[in-house]
């Protein structure tokens, strides 16, 4: 899991709680109700969450996004290939049109 925190997040805990809940929430009874569901080789999702990073986005594509500002906002924060989830979190003043992105990007 790699978080984008997108806008400006200064003095806001949730970068921090969120962080500590994608370090913890793998392993948990709560987390295990995934390995009912399979992942693209027909294997089932292990119980498991690789929490890989953040990083901060001060609105670079401006404060209402359409899905092709999404990916741009996520290509530019990845310098690896990354698979898995990943999620930008826009500030409340920055609405999104897209959300979540699964996938290799």
């Amino acid at each position: 899991m790699y978080y984008i925190w997108y806008g400006n997040w200064t003095g806001n805990t949730a970068t921090t709680i969120l962080a500590d809940l994608a370090r913890n929430i793998g392993g948990s009874p709560y987390f295990s109700i995934n390995t009912s569901y399979y992942d693209t080789t027909k294997k089932h999702v292990l119980n498991a969450v690789n929490f890989a990073g953040s990083t901060t986005d001060n609105y670079s594509q401006g404060k209402s996004l359409t899905g092709a500002q999404v990916q741009t906002i996520v290509n530019s924060a990845l310098t690896t290939p990354f698979e898995g989830i990943m999620h930008p979190i826009p500030t409340p003043a920055a609405p999104q049109e897209a959300s979540t992105k699964t996938g290799e990007f």
